[in-house]
């Protein structure tokens, strides 16, 4: 069934917005800068041909006062983009502005070129101007904005056409004459197809304008949305969340095998009566350090921190062989860490824990309605680890683990059974067992 694309939140949308804006800058500058090299480039390159290929007088001023004004133009023009594009007057408007500029300096460059040479209007593809505008627009690219990219084909198309026609054309024979042999590249056939080659390149460029654009804005929205998410979910169902995977199969959920540890603070409710909110609030970050610690170094998935508790699963988003190992593995480290933060913090009374391990089938997938919905993992043996650690408020010890995560681990030896008994809520029996 087809599903409705999510509507980003205002608050993705105005930061997405920021730095799509940044990058705009930072796109002008580049831009700035490649025009400043272009200016140099040209300049460069027209003193190495005057110099090394003989031309008559008539031919060099006009080379020399077009190419005196197109290379200053584009240099100054660079230099002034930069400048406004890291000040604090910067706006998205002015790639317009420079765009429009460069149109002007080349339809004026055409236009000094046409005086000087005495050409007429359809000889204009002879002049090596008439290739400024491709490069100038393959330039705007940088900026990654279709609209500007659109504005400068129609301001390049428009201002090269009026120079052009402003200047008339002359008949066949005159033009013969003129161009020799070349004269029928110069008729209005191939004058027509070289525009349409030009709004090609244009109408192509755009189009690359506008998908690195919307690939850029999706990647962007998408790390805001991933960001966002991961202030509330484990990274690792955060990015299933994103990368479409309601579509694939978390929606309807899923049996899988998975390990379950419950933690849980022991007299937390007196301990929270004679601390102040903000002690409270620091005491409570510290103990779900430790638990992220644990779990991070284990490869588990905290599913969610319930008060001064927690469920960290082990085998998501897909079971490994070794989730019962690591399970295990996460909770003696727990123990250690919570011993150390007791010694380091001279915790009067200690903190004491009580955890409970178990393995077996889960549901994982989101359940609600279309008011709230939560990703979790459900079942029985949620349910039995939940009873695990309740269990250790009478067993003598902090871990409590049943017989099928021990020997999922390979761990038989490391381990005594205490009792085998039915849980609170179960009727199965479970073999309870603890640390030797």
């Amino acid at each position: 069934m087809y599903q409705q694309k999510p509507k980003r939140s205002a608050a993705i949308r105005a930061h997405v917005d920021a730095l799509i804006q940044e990058e705009d800058r930072s796109a002008e500058i580049s831009a700035g800068l490649v025009r400043i090299f272009a200016g140099m480039a040209l300049g460069a390159v027209a003193i190495v041909t005057a110099v090394s290929f003989p031309h008559s007088e008539q031919v060099a001023s006009s080379h020399y006062r077009g190419g005196a004004l197109i290379v200053g133009g584009f240099i100054l023009a660079g230099l002034v983009a930069v400048g406004l594009a890291r000040s604090p007057f910067y706006r998205r408007e002015l790639a317009y502005v420079f765009l429009a500029l460069d149109a002007v300096l080349i339809g004026l460059f055409l236009h000094l070129t046409f005086q000087n040479t005495g050409f007429t209007g359809d000889l204009a593809a002879v002049f090596p101007v008439v290739w400024l505008p491709p490069l100038l627009l393959t330039v705007a690219v940088l900026r990654i904005q279709p609209n500007v990219q659109v504005f400068g084909l129609v301001a390049f198309a428009v201002v090269m056409l009026s120079v052009v026609l402003a200047h008339g054309s002359t008949d066949p024979e005159s033009r013969y004459l003129i161009a020799g042999r070349t004269a029928p590249f110069f008729a209005p056939q191939a004058n027509i197809m070289r525009l349409a080659m030009l709004l090609l390149l244009g109408a192509l460029l755009v189009m690359a304008a506008y998908r690195g654009r919307r690939l850029l804005v999706r990647a962007l929205d998408e790390a805001e949305q991933r960001g966002a998410l991961t202030r509330f979910l484990p990274a690792e169902i955060a990015s299933l969340i994103t990368d479409g995977a309601f579509g694939g199969g978390l929606l309807p959920g899923r049996r899988q095998l998975a390990a379950i540890l419950f933690v849980d603070i022991r007299d937390s409710t007196a301990r929270a009566e004679n601390l102040d909110p903000v002690d409270l609030a620091t005491f409570i970050a510290s103990f779900r350090r430790c638990v992220t610690r644990a779990a991070s170094e284990h490869g588990g998935v905290i599913d969610k921190f319930i008060g001064d508790g927690a469920l960290v699963v082990f085998g998501l988003p897909e079971p490994r062989p070794d989730d019962a190992t690591r399970a295990l593995a996460c909770a003696r480290m727990l123990l250690s860490l919570i011993d150390r933060w007791n010694l380091e913090r001279q915790l009067e009374p200690p903190v004491r824990v009580g955890i409970g391990v178990h393995v077996g089938d889960v549901f994982f997938g989101v359940v609600g309605d279309e008011s709230r919905k939560e990703l979790t993992v459900l079942g029985d043996t949620v349910n039995v680890g939940a009873r695990l650690e309740q269990a250790t408020k009478t067993s003598g010890t902090p871990l409590l683990a049943s017989a099928e995560v021990v020997e999922a681990a390979g761990e038989k030896s490391g381990w005594t059974e205490i009792r085998r008994e039915p849980l609170r809520g179960r009727t199965g029996l479970v073999r309870v067992m603890r640390p030797v």
